[in-house]
């Protein structure tokens, strides 16, 4: 009598088999969806494990070798399809799939030797545990030691499936066992397919996690005013009970973000969390080298609160930690492997849309220094100009009006005597004039520099402008023996150039040194006073000696240079500057 006989039993072959082509049908679903090669194959397996519990109804009680060993072959060769899924397993498929093939030929011999129910099938019943169980651990590894509720129902599915079909032949001849054997499998396979849901939707929702947190970084062109939203998605999806977040603020790093704070940190304007503590001390010193670190929180210890450990996340960027991100576990609780890698991904791309919100902060900076420098030059412009023009006028301009006066008085003074001592005054006076137009042309551009180059240049600077006010100064030029290229030395002058009207205008400074050091393929230039100095940390504007500042950074950055401003109040201020030589130096 087969089980098709027995009308009561329907209903638990039902189980089994709708239960296979239920699972066929999700995981068919999914591999339309994703294209995922093991979803494909799995489908293919549960539709052959489907087809088996068909095929379990039309067996007699006492099955002829063909009929036996055909349903062993639709159940082994179902679980090497699943084996063989993991690619870890690819390397011993050939193996598994030849201890399966003489399993199942092993029906004939014991059949034909009297063997049916349980011997005949107990080689193939073995296998087939065997390779159900194997399974059962590749799931494992491929889930890298992800725990949770999805990935123990997935594994118990696969691991009590192998154990009921090793039960299977002895459990067969009984009438009863045969149905608590198929219904053992249906409920098996509903458990594995239960595991399966729930992990699709957890993976539905820690991708729904990972595309929300990029469309709150990416839409806000400054990251840190997600950080908030960021932060709450983080600890809901996770099930964590609070979470916040130190950003890098220079030399100290400062709170930027909370969720869910308990009280007693929330209190005062969240007042515990400022200040320094052992997670963050822990990552200045680098003792946080994970992507997820368990750190006991020295802040909640001294808040009083029972749990105190929460998973501190660097938030790393592309060169740097730029923050930190702490999320409170709850009493007991631990992540699994799958959690620390999105864990870990979060932290990136938070660290890398602060950069980012970093760098266009002074981006925007920079170009509004440029702008308003851009301003303040073409007023400097215009200021020269008028400069020029009021000494031409008033001084060059009266002067040759002097001059040709006293040129005509000169035509019609009779005496010798009177008429030389005119001439002397006249020539005293053209002399002057020669003068104060040689001071502009070298104001506008020294012909020295251009006749015998930048030491000389240097010097005769150095010392119009700085002799005269009783400043001592000293100059070393090194490394110097030709030419250097004219824009190069351009560059140099104007540098030299407004370094020390700075220092003539606003250090106060008793003495100066300038170097200037030609070393390879790079010409290094120090300038140095003892003057009154500043604050270089503060921001820099383009009011009084701003500008200068500002346009010896623009000079240096032009020609692919590098820049340095060191001052110390009361001490005294350096600049320096490194110029990249592009052409060889000419002789000079």
């Amino acid at each position: 009598m087969s089980l098709v006989d027995l009308p009561w039993a329907l209903n638990v072959i039902a189980l089994g088999v709708g239960s296979h082509l239920a699972l066929t049908l999700f995981l068919l679903l999914r591999y339309l969806e994703t294209r995922r090669r093991l979803a494909g194959l799995w489908a293919l397996a549960y539709a052959l494990l489907a087809a088996r519990s068909g095929v379990e109804l039309l067996l007699p009680a006492a099955p002829a070798a063909a009929g036996l060993a055909g349903r062993w072959a639709l159940t082994l060769g179902p679980a090497l399809i699943l084996f063989g899924s993991f690619p870890a397993n690819r390397g011993r498929l050939a193996a598994a799939v030849l201890g399966a093939t003489l399993a199942v030929a092993a029906v004939w011999p014991l059949v034909a030797a009297g063997a049916t129910w349980p011997w005949a099938s107990v080689p193939a019943a073995g296998a087939t545990a065997l390779a159900f169980l194997a399974v059962a651990d590749s799931y494992r590894r491929g889930e890298a030691g992800r725990d949770d509720l999805a990935a123990r129902l997935v594994r118990w599915g696969f691991a009590l499936t192998g154990l009921v079909e090793l039960g299977y032949p002895f459990m067969r001849p009984l009438g009863w066992g045969a149905l608590a054997a198929g219904g053992a499998a249906g409920l098996f396979t509903i458990l594995l397919g239960v595991g399966l849901v729930l992990r699709s939707w957890h993976d539905v929702r820690e991708l729904e996690l990972m595309s929300a947190i990029a469309g709150l970084l990416n839409r806000l062109r400054d990251a840190r005013e997600a950080l908030r939203e960021v932060l709450g998605l983080v600890v809901s999806l996770l099930g964590l009970e609070s979470g916040w977040v130190f950003l890098r603020d220079r030399d100290r790093y400062a709170l930027a973000a909370t969720h869910g704070l308990p009280p007693p940190l929330a209190a005062d304007g969240a007042a515990a969390m400022a200040g320094e503590c052992r997670c963050l001390r822990m990552l200045a010193a680098g003792e946080l080298p994970l992507a997820v670190n368990i750190v006991d929180c020295q802040r909640m210890e001294r808040a009083g609160l029972p749990h105190r450990r929460h998973a501190s996340v660097p938030l790393r960027a592309s060169a740097s930690v730029v923050g930190l991100m702490n999320l409170v576990l709850p009493g007991g609780r631990t992540f699994d492997e799958r959690q620390l890698q999105m864990l870990s991904a979060v932290g990136h791309q938070i660290g890398l849309a602060v950069e980012r919100g970093l760098l266009f902060d002074e981006v925007a900076a920079k170009e509004r220094l440029r702008g308003e420098l851009l301003e303040k030059l073409l007023t400097a412009h215009e200021d020269e100009r008028r400069r020029i023009a009021r000494e031409l006028h008033d001084e060059t301009g009266q002067a040759l009006t002097a001059l040709i006066v006293n040129l005509e008085l000169a035509v019609q003074e009779p005496s010798g005597e009177r008429l030389r001592a005119q001439l002397g005054q006249l020539r005293e006076l053209a002399e002057r004039t020669l003068a104060e137009i040689r001071r502009l042309i070298y104001d506008l551009r020294p012909s020295i520099l251009d006749d015998l180059g930048l030491a000389a240049a240097l010097r005769w600077y150095a010392k119009n402008l700085l002799d005269p006010r009783g400043i001592a100064w000293t100059l070393s030029v090194r490394g110097l023996s030709g030419r250097l290229p004219a824009g190069l030395e351009t560059v140099a002058f104007r540098l030299v150039q407004e370094a020390l009207t700075n220092v003539l205008r606003h250090a106060e400074a008793s003495s100066v040194s300038v170097d200037v050091a030609l070393d390879g393929r790079e010409l290094r230039i120090r300038i140095e006073d003892n003057g009154r100095g500043f604050d270089p940390t503060r921001p820099r504007s383009t009011g009084r000696g701003g500008l200068g500042l500002l346009g010896m950074q623009e000079r240096v950055e032009l020609v692919g240079g590098q820049w340095e401003v060191q001052s110390t109040p009361g001490v005294g201020t350096r600049v320096s500057a490194v110029l990249p030589v592009r052409d060889e130096p000419t002789a000079g």
